[in-house]
């Protein structure tokens, strides 16, 4: 049922697509760090926000 099937109008990515594909994913790897760097600085500004209030 899910077994690989034979598509002729399928052709391997070329050099360029395969480039591009590798920027997108850096970039986009890159971008998900920042994210987590940004989620990690408001997590601590939030804890340390409860620590002043007790």
């Amino acid at each position: 049922m899910f077994g690989f099937a034979e598509e002729s109008d399928i052709k391997p990515i070329s050099g360029e697509q395969r480039l591009y594909m590798q920027q997108v994913r850096a970039r986009n790897q890159s971008r998900m760090y920042v994210q987590s760097l940004e989620a990690l600085k408001m997590s601590r500004m939030k804890k340390d926000r409860t620590k002043s209030d007790v």
